[in-house]
């Protein structure tokens, strides 16, 4: 068994609407998807730039970047992932 994407940290530019409650909401419908933290990094005239981290069983990068692009953004960066055949209490986590 190939390990699964339980967490996933990106680096999202979007159009200033919509707002990220809403961009929270709609990630966190798709499947594999637990949690879903937001972070506001920049904001230009007509722009944001977000920190989009992503917890869960089984995340699909795929599917994340197809609900992004349908939200009017795009993912710029993908800046972490921990994959793992374990639970998320047994995986060995950095900072670095």
């Amino acid at each position: 068994m190939n390990g699964l994407t339980k967490v996933a940290v990106l680096d999202v530019l979007k159009s200033q609407s919509p707002g990220i409650e809403e961009y929270g909401k709609e990630i966190s419908q798709i499947e594999g998807v637990d949690t879903v933290n937001i972070t506001v990094i920049e904001i230009d005239a007509k722009t944001e730039t977000l920190k989009v981290s992503l917890q869960g069983e089984n995340i699909k990068l795929d599917e994340i970047r197809k609900k992004i692009k349908e939200l009017g953004g795009s993912i710029h960066s993908v800046d972490k992932i921990i994959a793992s055949k374990k639970n998320l209490k047994d995986a060995i986590f950095h900072d670095s």
